[in-house]
């Protein structure tokens, strides 16, 4: 697909509850753009394997598992990827900035954004630099939806559902929830992930209304 309209922003930020195709549109959008687009999660995963930080060091970054197994409650969860969005947000400041200052127009992608945050950048520029950072979130709001992804990842169809992949799936969902809250209270747009065949397009809409 070429490139539909002058692209108009110099950060882009795509946020959402997993399980909503985030990657996938954002690799789309930025051949659509011809712009450079990067996962916040490859962020995560170096510092957590890359030897800088370590559960005891960091807890923040890790979820809390024993193993495999979730060791705590879909509230408790849900707090952890609100924590995890806070404990990385200066990291992604640090990215929009730099970015805004060397004009270089990228598109950012991660469940890790926040509403709030982004609300900040999009407020704290100057009169000229307005419309420079645009955002939203992509937010799956079935349950059902989540869990049948989390399936489709984990298992062959033949396995049955286990309570950590339930409890995974009801803490994608909850934290979708507390997004769509906060993105509302900032007056970021919400867009559901279905159908996907029109994600594209409704971002696009979504961006430059």
């Amino acid at each position: 697909m070429g490139v539909r309209q002058q692209r108009t922003w110099t950060v882009l930020l795509i946020g959402g509850n997993s399980k909503v195709a985030m990657s996938e549109v954002s690799e789309s959008l930025g051949k659509d753009y011809d712009t450079t687009w990067m996962r916040v999660n490859d962020i995560l995963l170096a510092l957590r394997h890359g030897g800088f930080c370590s559960p005891d060091t960091h807890p923040a970054l890790y979820p809390p598992m024993r193993g495999k197994r979730f060791t705590h409650s879909v509230d408790e969860l849900t707090q952890h990827l609100v924590g995890l969005g806070r404990f990385m947000s200066p990291v992604i400041d640090s990215l929009v900035m730099r970015h805004l200052m060397r004009d270089e127009p990228i598109i950012i992608e991660g469940d890790c954004i926040l509403p709030a945050r982004i609300a900040r950048q999009m407020t704290t520029q100057g009169t000229e630099e307005i419309g420079r950072v645009r955002s939203v979130f992509i937010i799956e709001p079935d349950a059902t939806i989540i869990l049948t992804s989390i399936m489709k990842r984990n298992q062959g169809p033949e396995r049955e559902v286990d309570a950590d992949m339930r409890t995974e799936a009801q803490t994608v969902w909850q934290y979708g929830q507390w997004l769509t809250g906060e993105a509302n209270q900032c007056s970021v747009p919400v867009i559901e992930p279905r159908p996907f065949e029109t994600l594209h397009d409704r971002i696009f809409a979504a961006i430059t209304s």
